[in-house]
């Protein structure tokens, strides 16, 4: 399926989905962003999605310009009435700026993007032979530096991490952080089993 795109609630053809090279989510990384997903075309935790949207927008002093009902209506209006597994970005950023400052001091219409895909699966082996993974040099990002719980859209610390593993013939990173405790893969949660108790 070809992507779908919508700006400001308004479905965009492919070749017409863009943003102003003055948004702030463009120049800065100043962007906060879901990531949702369907079953057999019904949205699945929507609204704890957008309570984290939420959070994330709180946290980052941004307004987000639809509630949780809007939001769902245009969902489901863009999905129509296939029953599929889709892959949803909403995506927020700050909006359109007029200067090159960092400081957001002016009141700006924040943007709103949704792009729907379909769901990317991973091949089977994955599930029954494992990946490779390796240990990157690249460290998690600080939380003195950038509070992990907003979801923004600065991604170069990801990008950077699986650059490096793909580098070295693995499949993702395993990345740590400055303390040298084991965080997270660069999309995707890390677990351990110490210990399997049978009852």
């Amino acid at each position: 399926m070809e992507t779908i795109f919508s700006v400001d609630f308004k479905r965009i053809d492919k070749g017409q989905a863009f943003i102003p090279v003055m948004d702030r989510g463009f120049l800065y990384g100043d962007s906060i962003y879901e990531a949702v997903r369907t079953y057999r075309g019904r949205l699945f935790l929507l609204k704890e999605h957008f309570e984290r949207l939420e959070n994330s927008a709180l946290r980052l002093s941004l307004k987000i310009p639809f509630t949780l009902k809007e939001l769902q209506n245009h969902l489901n209006q863009l999905i129509g009435k296939q029953e599929t597994d889709f892959y949803i970005r909403i995506i927020v950023t700050r909006g359109e700026d007029s200067a090159f400052d960092l400081n957001p001091s002016r009141p700006l219409k924040p943007k709103t993007i949704v792009a729907i895909s379909d769901n990317h699966e991973y091949p089977s082996d994955f599930y029954t032979k494992g990946i490779n993974v390796t240990i990157v040099s690249v460290r998690r990002n600080s939380k003195s530096a950038l509070d992990p719980e907003i979801k923004s859209g600065n991604y170069l610390n990801n990008i950077l991490a699986v650059m490096e593993a793909k580098s070295k013939g693995t499949n993702d990173a395993l990345m740590i952080n400055e303390n040298g405790h084991v965080t997270e893969c660069t999309t995707s949660n890390f677990f351990i089993v110490k210990k399997v108790i049978c009852l």
